[in-house]
């Protein structure tokens, strides 16, 4: 927590991806500023990094992801819903973990953990307009009609995949403005809130993919989720346009 907090305080100049257009666009004084005012940021998730860890490994394998989704009952759950849900067209239902990580693919599954956890943050301050259960949903509506566009165009699943996990993440912004901690004074808080709350609006999609840049996620996905407002300021990115 330390680093991050680090490096929102004190924003070097070059964080991401020096000297390309992505750099240039996270890298202003203003957006600086902004960044530089949140309290703290969260770490990567600790299931979603093991994760990470165990799909770089090339010894393993689904029953080793099995084994890290089966820790947590809900996610179990949520991931056979997933697979079981419309979206996602199974001709057959799907009734075990191990067919559901298969259907659904491993960046799929990397974004259901990451969003389990994210969402499932205690901290949320109450914001004008600001919903957790509404973002989680919207974010997982997103994710899933981002994949299904990919595929109906006759993309690649890889694509597809990596479509799904930027719908889930493009909104991440949103909760580190709902984490920030607010004034302990009465008189200041509503001032606070309103203010917070405008500066989420702003500026969620800047301070999400900084976030996301810090994590080391690849440069197309931060873009996507920098411009998902905005989509064609997205450069050549691949994912510039979900």
């Amino acid at each position: 927590h330390l680093f991050f907090f680090f490096m929102f305080r004190h924003p070097p100049r070059s964080p991401l991806f020096p000297y390309t257009p992505l750099f240039r666009s996270l890298s202003s004084d203003y957006l600086a500023a902004i960044v530089g005012a949140v309290d703290a940021l969260p770490t990567p998730p600790s299931t979603y990094l093991r994760l990470r860890e165990c799909l770089r490994d090339p010894e393993s394998g689904i029953s080793d992801v099995v084994h890290i989704l089966q820790l947590d009952v809900g996610l179990t759950a949520r991931t056979v819903n997933l697979a079981n849900s419309g979206f996602f067209g199974c001709r057959e239902p799907v009734q075990s973990l191990e067919r559901a990580v298969s259907f659904l693919g491993t960046e799929a599954i990397s974004a259901l953990v990451l969003a389990q956890e994210l969402f499932a943050t205690g901290n949320v301050v109450d914001l004008p307009g600001f919903n957790l259960e509404r973002l989680s949903r919207h974010s997982y509506q997103t994710a899933a009609w981002a994949r299904a566009v990919a595929l109906s165009e006759g993309l690649p699943a890889a694509f597809a995949e990596r479509a799904f996990l930027v719908g889930v993440l493009h909104d991440v912004g949103r909760l580190v403005f709902a984490t920030r901690k607010p004034p302990t004074a009465k008189e200041e808080r509503e001032a606070w809130l309103n203010e917070t709350a405008t500066q989420m609006e702003e500026h969620h999609e800047a301070v999400g993919a900084y976030l996301l840049g810090l994590w080391g996620f690849p440069e197309g996905i931060v873009e996507a989720v920098l411009w998902h407002h905005h989509p064609g300021q997205s450069g050549e990115s691949e994912l510039g346009l979900c």
